[in-house]
């Protein structure tokens, strides 16, 4: 959510957006006790851009979200096969990323830092 958030900031958003997720049964739980903590530390330029509480639907009824099943798959496809040093140079894979430009978004040690930065979880975990 942080970088989708970040993305619409940086691109002078300025309207709260509200976030549907996959139903995920009793994963869903856990999907809504982590909004409440990233609420809590998100960076506080982003805070009036984050909508209500995120809400759980099945793929069949919200049609975006069969889209983001299918960029996910492609996703975890391309860095699978990266991995074991092979190229995925499957047409739909190619178009994505060609147009969003997924591999930018990779999540990378540095990323991660970055990311525990600006979330202030710092400052969260060292009151544990």
């Amino acid at each position: 959510m942080i970088e989708m958030l970040s993305f619409l900031h940086l691109s002078n958003w300025n309207e709260p957006i509200d976030f549907v997720f996959d139903e995920q049964g009793v994963d869903a739980i856990y999907a809504l006790a982590a909004y409440d903590v990233f609420l809590k530390f998100a960076p506080d330029e982003l805070k009036p851009l984050i909508g209500g509480r995120p809400i759980h639907r099945h793929d069949s009824d919200v049609l975006p979200l069969q889209a983001a099943d299918l960029l996910a798959w492609q996703t975890r496809r391309f860095y699978w096969l990266r991995d074991e040093g092979k190229e995925y140079n499957n047409w739909v894979w190619r178009r994505l990323n060609d147009s969003f430009g997924i591999v930018k978004f990779e999540v990378t040690e540095e990323r991660l830092k970055d990311l525990v930065r600006r979330t202030k979880v710092t400052n969260f975990l060292a009151g544990c």
